[in-house]
């Protein structure tokens, strides 16, 4: 899976700030640049990681999951990790 592109990234940031710093009430210690700066380094990592995300997967589930259900599966568990499932 490629690395988002401006747009979609903008829409992650926007996403992020609602839901974690308004809807979960988190302290907002960081600025609008920065979360950008923190969407795009992430984005970034899971495209040089993807391959060992997939590694991590048993072989059985890892043949028949594509990479959408597989990034999907990767985003609720960071999801939950972050408190917010």
């Amino acid at each position: 899976m490629a690395v988002l592109d401006n747009a979609a990234r903008a829409d992650v940031k926007d996403k992020f700030i609602r839901r974690w710093f308004v809807e979960a009430a988190q302290t907002a210690n960081l600025t609008t640049t920065e979360i950008q700066t923190l969407v795009n380094d992430l984005d970034v990592w899971l495209d040089g990681n993807e391959g060992s995300a997939n590694a991590a997967i048993t072989a059985a589930v890892r043949t028949k999951a594509g990479a959408t259900t597989k990034f999907a599966a990767l985003a609720y568990v960071a999801l939950k990790r972050g408190g917010l499932l």
